[in-house]
């Protein structure tokens, strides 16, 4: 008896499985590719900052009336609204399959609200391990929003699902390939676009250069330095290595192919520029300044609230670097105390703590590094290069820090430090006038390149082993993208928008393959049923 049921069984199962194959309804396909996409960017702009801590759910629950804060909440009429639209599409999308599948308007209705239910429960439950607030008041709202999606669906009797998909279905099929081209193009050049603004056309030709101090006096730094030169070019990693020497002092000449525009020695006041620019930028101890020439070492010590700047303000220099849009900045240095914050300004061109063409800081341990181009603002600070903990005090250091159109380099002691390569991957974000932070990052590549690939995988009448070739192309905008920088640009591979790239890409496919089990549930829940039932 056993081996005949189970012979009943498996033949039901292929019966139903074929049948499953043949009645693949195409409209079910588009609604849950809808809901996809809707329900990540819910789940996106809810969970921001993603900062998952304990210590969130720890302050939540020390609150003397904490518990009633959860029931509660502290919402406004604005967030009322937010929270009872937010889940609306995901209830009208929800339902739009059900009607289709002919359901009943109360079992449609009550599967619809579970979901709305089920998606708010695990928002409001994620927040309270998030510096957000969280409140049950905000469920309430989000499943009613669902809810009314679901009975409007129910109340129009001539919306049929099915129908208004097949019309929209034969539009989409004729633009499908533009479409996708377009967008393609658009990410491609939205990659471009950071490396063409990143130029020096802000800068200020009127700025004088600084060393020890901010014009304004209130950025002093405390320490040695023994040589400082300006290239309008982006050297190499060979030709700076050549610089470096074993005990980190800098040697008097060093053949390259380029010549500084700026080059101080430090060995007597006023300070020589032995570059190509000549006496218009040498250097002058500003009045009360305790900067004085160390004979034995070659450099000058900085004490105290100190200045040393230029006091023409050649407009050459400024006009040289925009010209080249390159900057590369060689300096020996040793800082007294690992105290100076700010950051304390070691070399600058600028006017005021605001506004800059360049800086070099000090920030404890860590070099500090602001360009000014049409990105980064007037200070330069919306995205600046901050080092690893690489200072000592009282150890001579010698930093090269090279510049051009975004992507910034940190050279410490001859070598390429760890820090990140800034280049589109950080600077995309700003032109969408986002902050720097990582969640933004996360938000705006999540936000352009999510729907891209769906597109990709959506494409219709290919078997899953085709889509996962075809789903390669969601790198083509990244490749090109690169290579053009490479060839054009002389820029390194982005690796922080590669990991993006791949990121993105794993859960491309983890969600894809969700998405069909979606579908062959919502398909086959009733017919399951029935077959269970049966045995």
């Amino acid at each position: 008896m056993f081996q005949q049921s189970s012979r009943e069984f498996l033949l039901k199962r292929l019966k139903w499985t074929k049948y499953v194959k043949r009645e693949q309804p195409a409209y079910l396909r588009f609604m849950l590719f809808l809901m996809i996409i809707y329900i990540s960017f819910v789940y996106l702009f809810t969970l921001t900052p993603f900062q998952f801590s304990k210590f969130y759910f720890f302050q939540y629950l020390l609150f003397k009336k904490g518990y009633l804060a959860g029931l509660t909440g502290t919402t406004s009429f604005k967030d009322f609204i937010i929270n009872l639209f937010m889940l609306f599409p995901v209830g009208f999308l929800s339902a739009s399959i059900f009607k289709g599948q002919k359901l009943s308007f109360k079992l449609g209705l009550i599967t619809t609200v579970l979901i709305g239910f089920l998606i708010s429960l695990t928002i409001e439950t994620l927040q309270v391990f998030l510096p957000r607030v969280t409140s049950a008041i905000d469920i309430i709202n989000n499943t009613s929003g669902a809810a009314i999606g679901a009975v409007l669906v129910y109340s129009i009797r001539t919306y049929d699902p099915p129908t208004i998909y097949s019309s929209l279905r034969e539009k989409w099929q004729t633009f499908y390939k533009f479409i996708l081209v377009v967008y393609g193009l658009i990410i491609f050049a939205l990659f471009l676009t950071p490396t063409l603004l990143n130029n020096f056309r802000s800068w200020d030709t009127n700025f004088p250069l600084l060393i020890g101090n901010e014009n304004s006096m209130d950025r002093p730094w405390q320490g040695q330095i023994f040589r400082l030169s300006i290239y309008d070019e982006c050297l190499s990693y060979k030709e700076i290595k050549k610089f470096f020497t074993s005990n980190n002092l800098p040697p008097e000449s060093i053949e390259i192919k380029y010549k500084p525009l700026c080059d101080y020695f430090f060995q007597a006041f006023p300070i020589k520029n032995r570059g190509e620019l000549g006496g218009s930028y040498d250097l002058h101890p500003q009045k009360y300044s305790t900067a004085f020439y160390l004979a034995k070492q070659s450099g000058l010590f900085i004490k105290h609230n100190s200045l040393v700047k230029s006091i023409e303000h050649d407009s050459l220099l400024i006009k040289r670097l925009k010209k080249s849009n390159r900057l590369s900045i060689l300096l020996w240095c040793q800082p007294t105390n690992l105290h100076q914050f700010g950051p304390a300004r070691i070399v600058s061109h600028s006017i005021n703590p605001t506004s800059r063409n360049f800086t070099i800081g000090q920030e404890g341990a860590r070099i500090n590094f602001r360009v000014r181009t049409g990105l980064t603002g007037s200070n330069g600070s919306k995205l600046s290069l901050l080092s690893p903990l690489i200072l000592t005090p009282n150890n001579p250091s010698f930093i090269a820090l090279t510049f051009y159109r975004g992507e910034t380099k940190l050279y410490f002691n001859g070598k390429l430090t760890n820090t990140t390569i800034h280049d589109t991957s950080f600077y995309l974000p700003l032109i969408f006038g986002l902050e720097k932070s990582r969640f933004r990052i996360i938000e705006i590549y999540f936000t352009l390149l999510f729907p891209f690939g769906w597109l990709l995988l959506g494409i219709p009448a290919i078997n899953w082993k085709n889509k996962i070739y075809f789903s390669f192309f969601f790198f083509l905008p990244f490749i090109f993208s690169a290579a053009i920088k490479s060839v054009i640009f002389q820029h390194a591979l982005d690796t922080h928008l590669l990991a993006i790239h791949l990121v993105l890409y794993t859960l491309l496919l983890l969600t894809w393959g969700f998405f069909e089990i979606m579908v062959f549930l919502f398909i086959n829940s009733r017919l399951a049923l029935k077959s269970i039932v049966s045995i």
